[in-house]
Parts: C-alpha cells; sequence; structure tokens
C-alpha cells in the first residue's frame, strides 16, 4: 500500500474541494481519484490524485494566458509526502521506487511553481 496524506491533509495543502470519481459515503477516499483545482496567483493548478491505482498527475498553467507550463503525469506514486503547507509556501515531494531506481519529484505550489526531479540508482 502506498504512502499518500489523508482527505483533510490535502484539503488544508489546496485549500480547495475535489471533486471526487465517486461520490457515496460508503467507499473510503484511498480509492477515489479526486481532482483539486487551485491558484497561487500567477499559476493555475490542476491535480489528479488516485491513491489505490497510485497514480498522480499535476497539471501547471500560466494564470493570465492558459498557457501551459508543465504535465507531470506519475503512474506508481509509492509515496507522497507534505513538505510545506503554509499560507505563503506549499510543496509536496513525490516518490516512485522501482528496482534499480528511487525518482524523486519536489514540486512547489506557493509562492511560486517549482519543479525538480532528482533519479537514485539503487545497487551500485
Amino acid at each position: 500500500m502506498s504512502d499518500f496524506p489523508t482527505e483533510l491533509e490535502l484539503l488544508s495543502l489546496f485549500e480547495s474541494e475535489p471533486v471526487l470519481s465517486d461520490d457515496t459515503e460508503e467507499m473510503p477516499m484511498y480509492y477515489k481519484e479526486a481532482v483539486y483545482r487551485f491558484t497561487n496567483g500567477e499559476e493555475d493548478f490542476v491535480v489528479h490524485i488516485s491513491p489505490a491505482s497510485e497514480e498522480v498527475l499535476i497539471q501547471v498553467s500560466k494564470s493570465d494566458s492558459g498557457k501551459m507550463l508543465s504535465l507531470l503525469d506519475l503512474k506508481k506514486v509509492n509515496k507522497f509526502k507534505i513538505l510545506a503547507d503554509q499560507n505563503d509556501r506549499s510543496s509536496v515531494l513525490l516518490i516512485t521506487e522501482n528496482e534499480e531506481t528511487v525518482i524523486s519529484v519536489q514540486v512547489d505550489f506557493k509562492p511560486y511553481f517549482k519543479q525538480i526531479v532528482k533519479e537514485e540508482f539503487l545497487n551500485r
């Protein structure tokens, strides 16, 4: 089972209500796809999170023009960590691990968008 934040932690981080794939109360949040839409004033974000299938998609566009700045589409996220959740600063760390490598992607949402990708080889 992957390591993802709780529904409450994601609400706090993104400061927006998600659109859920299944709005039934019986199904736990872990099995639903959640789509969060929010802005930092300069950039607009659309974040799709599917904890059960370990998928995360983050799309970033310029607020004034709508031009896409980044599209991050990860299919095997083992860990989703919140690094900062404050009024003026928010960021996450996404980690994908397999037998040979660990890929970490840090995404800063506030004060402005920044993305840092690192790959580490194992067993070398």
